[in-house]
């Protein structure tokens, strides 16, 4: 029995009540109400992070159990932290050190526990909890295996941070996990944030935010922030300061995965990005609803902002995004004598399963925002329904993605990214898109990749599908197949594009289109050299092959660049049909 398919039959499992030795451990501990704590429901001047701190150490004592929480909204404030400060600004540091980031004013959920709210009739949470900070976590899991969040609805009734005081290595040393190098501090402006916990359990759960109707100013950044495990040991500096040039030692990051955690059954509203992971193993990301989402919209850092264009905007989102996890040694040298950081490893996401996901076709900014998926740093993976309806695409990008299976995935927009808002982080960037991993990676390239039935469709702009490399030289992808995709779209590129690509472009090894259907839509007064190729098969290239389907209306000559399929030449060669790269287009003419 293969990874991917013990991974099911475990989720199958617990669904019909058979329940892992974690939840059966949990449910023989105590219910604990959060009203019998003090909490008062529906009163927004009544502050229930005591209660929420008092409930939790007493799960704590008795070694996990269940937080039940009424009907009702539940109100959490954190006065004494500082939110959406900015930490350059010298007039800002007694504020900051009176309302300094400290363990005992944040939620920790301890292992074993399960906050659980109640539903309506037709099986929506009736329990609501309120908060508007922006720059620290609301619940924290970490080394907290066994625990979860269940039917409750979570209102943000704040502003999207611009400024985000604290750091995810000093948040982290306050609760007593040392590590460094995770990535930006906007990463813990976050529902929940869970680190070094495995088994946790996320169900039926939304974000959203209190304003109706929302707008962008009012979405709320992260829903769910998930690392993996292993901190690597800090060196101590004494050491780093006697180290040999050239000799390396451990320095930073997380160097295991978290095991078998799910997530099921949550929906995302007026948010930048759903989840974010990485360092997981037997993950199930399942019945994942997203619509209305925003993007980052300010600088981060306006005082270094020179010009027009914001050069210091937060990171672009998507409803899941696996990211990478990577170690790091510490290593002296001559241009670096206090020691710079190097790349160890990465820890990628195992087994993954992602299925039965889908995003509307709202947005509340598309100004820095990609598509539905990314996917980066996996081993062993299935992904399958997912329907977007986002305008900025479906997958973007695939990085580093092995034995990977895709099935039935559809994307539909009748928006032009390019023109909606002016948008440069979306504009031209392919609906599907593989690209090389970064230098300092285990693996620069995707192999393995299984495309079925895909349908992509958009009317006002090119629904492209690539898998390239973009410089020179490095290595390119191997062995990634497409069987059974439909594309129908605008076959003219845009503006920021200088020459014509292909709907299909690729620049890999030993790739595979096959039963392409193509329905170039091409607007009366589209000059032929804005037209792209149906296919396009880069330099580089071996034993890369599409076989397509062309829909050519009556009248239209065949040679026309949209029902073209090109095959750039090897440097020094006349013909690269000797690489094995062929394209075969069949035109099927129409009325």
């Amino acid at each position: 029995m293969n990874r991917i398919l013990l991974a099911l039959v475990c989720v199958f499992l617990s669904g019909l009540g058979y329940a892992t030795s974690d939840q059966q451990a949990r449910s023989s501990h105590a219910v604990i109400s959060l009203e019998s704590m003090g909490a008062r429901p529906n009163d927004p001047n009544f502050n229930s992070r005591l209660p929420f701190q008092k409930a939790m150490a007493k799960l704590q004592v008795t070694g996990g159990g269940i937080l039940s929480i009424s009907p009702g909204d539940y109100y959490l404030n954190f006065p004494d932290i500082a939110s959406d400060v900015d930490s350059n600004d010298a007039k800002n540091a007694a504020l900051l050190k009176e309302k300094d980031l400290k363990k005992e004013k944040i939620i920790l959920v301890p292992p074993g526990v399960l906050v659980q709210g109640t539903l309506d009739e037709s099986g929506n949470p009736r329990t609501r909890i309120h908060w508007n900070a922006a720059s620290f976590p609301i619940l924290s899991f970490i080394n907290s295996d066994g625990s979860g969040v269940k039917d409750i609805a979570f209102v943000f009734d704040g502003l999207q941070p611009q400024f985000f005081p604290w750091s995810q290595e000093k948040f982290l040393e306050e609760v007593g996990y040392k590590s460094r190098w995770l990535g930006g501090p906007y990463e813990i402006s976050t529902v929940i944030y869970a680190i070094g916990s495995s088994n946790l359990r996320f169900d039926n759960i939304s974000f959203r935010s209190g304003k109706k109707p929302a707008d962008n100013e009012h979405t709320l950044a992260f829903g769910i922030v998930l690392k993996g495990k292993g901190p690597v040991t800090q060196p101590d500096p004494n050491v780093l300061k006697a180290l040999p040039f050239g000799v390396k030692i451990p320095g930073g990051g997380l160097s295991e995965c978290a095991s078998n955690n799910v997530f099921r059954s949550l929906r995302f509203q007026d948010y930048v990005m759903g989840i974010l992971a990485s360092g997981q193993c037997s993950p199930m990301f399942e019945n994942i609803d997203g619509n209305y989402r925003g993007s980052w919209y300010r600088s981060f850092n306006p005082s270094h902002e020179t010009g027009t264009e914001i050069k210091n905007i937060g990171p672009p989102g998507h409803l899941i995004y696996l990211s990478f996890q990577t170690a790091y040694d510490m290593e002296r040298s001559l241009d670096a004598p206090t020691g710079h950081q190097v790349f160890h490893s990465t820890t990628r996401n195992q087994d993954v399963v992602v299925r039965n996901i889908k995003e509307g076709p709202q947005t509340l900014s598309n100004v820095n925002s990609l598509g539905t998926l990314a996917l980066k740093n996996i081993d062993h993976g299935m992904v399958a329904n997912v329907v977007s309806q986002h305008p900025a695409g479906l997958i973007q990008s695939m990085i580093d993605a092995h034995e990977v299976e895709l099935d039935s995935l559809s994307w539909s927009s009748d928006v032009d990214i390019c023109t909606d808002e002016h948008s440069p982080a979306s504009c031209g960037i392919p609906v599907v898109d593989l690209e090389p991993g970064p230098v300092d990676s285990d693996s620069q390239f995707s192999s393995k990749v299984r495309f079925r039935n895909i349908n992509l469709r958009s009317p006002s702009h090119p629904a492209t599908f690539k898998v390239s490399q973009e410089s020179g030289s490095g290595p390119l992808s191997r062995d990634i197949s497409v069987d059974g995709l439909k594309i129908e779209s605008d076959a003219v590129f845009p503006p920021n594009q200088a020459s014509p690509l292909g709907i299909i472009t690729l620049r890999s090894i030993s790739t595979h289109f096959t039963n392409v259907q193509y329905k170039p839509l091409i607007p009366a007064d589209a000059p032929p050299d804005r037209e792209k190729y149906s296919a396009l098969i880069q330099s580089r290239s071996g034993n890369t092959t599409v076989e397509m389907m062309i829909e050519v209306p009556n009248g239209t000559p065949d040679d026309a660049p949209a029902y073209k399929c090109v095959i750039e030449k090897q440097q020094g060669q006349s013909q690269n049909t000797e690489e094995g790269n062929k394209c075969q287009i069949v035109r099927k003419h129409v009325k």
